[in-house]
């Protein structure tokens, strides 16, 4: 009978044990983001929703914002690329300055927002200068400043400004390979500073 007793009490001590951990267990990081609903920052949408706060922005091609970062004032840069026709998010329009996209390649572009979901710049860089060059978006970062630094490959000659053009960068090797650059702007998206990086052998291969 002792037995059974000691057996049913250590049982029963288990569960009360058991039971007042799970009362003080903390609720799991994605329960309580789902609890969260009231939150400042924008609610990022594709576009195709009527109760959308934001909007995509619009072309005659497909595009998309592969990249997202917040800046630490509030807002956010999207980037990615783009081809032929114009591109437009909200009241800002950009056309497609390189001479490559009448064979399919397209050139990279920012987009900036402020934290109230509006539009504020639209930017790219002159794939138009000199022999023209084509460019891919790898990666995009947010300095503590604001600062916008850009990662990508690209092909030909691209200038950076504004208002005019202050840093050309240069890939024209003759086995016609994508080389890697990087590139600053300061949170208005006014470029800086960009500079290329040769990756590959005298662009053999």
């Amino acid at each position: 009978m002792r037995t059974h007793l000691n057996a049913a009490t250590a049982l029963l001590l288990t569960a009360l044990m058991l039971t007042s951990l799970l009362a003080i267990q903390q609720p799991a990081h994605t329960e309580a983001l789902t609890e969260d609903t009231s939150s400042d920052e924008p609610q990022l949408t594709s576009g195709r929703s009527a109760t959308s706060l934001l909007a995509a922005g619009s072309g005659s091609e497909n595009e998309d914002g592969e990249h997202i970062e917040a800046l630490p004032n509030g807002g956010w840069v999207i980037g990615s690329e783009f081809l032929n026709g114009t591109l437009t998010y909200g009241t800002q329009t950009l056309s497609p300055s390189s001479p490559y996209n009448v064979i399919g390649y397209g050139e990279f572009f920012l987009a900036i927002m402020d934290n109230q979901g509006a539009w504020s710049k639209l930017v790219s860089a002159d794939h138009n200068y000199g022999a023209g060059g084509l460019s891919f978006l790898t990666d995009i970062t947010v300095g503590i400043g604001g600062e916008i630094f850009v990662s990508g490959y690209f092909y030909g000659e691209i200038a950076f400004g504004p208002p005019n053009p202050n840093t050309i960068i240069s890939n024209t090797n003759s086995g016609y390979h994508d080389e890697g650059f990087i590139a600053k702007a300061d949170p208005m998206g006014n470029w800086m500073w960009a500079k290329s990086f040769s990756t590959l052998v005298n662009g053999t291969g």
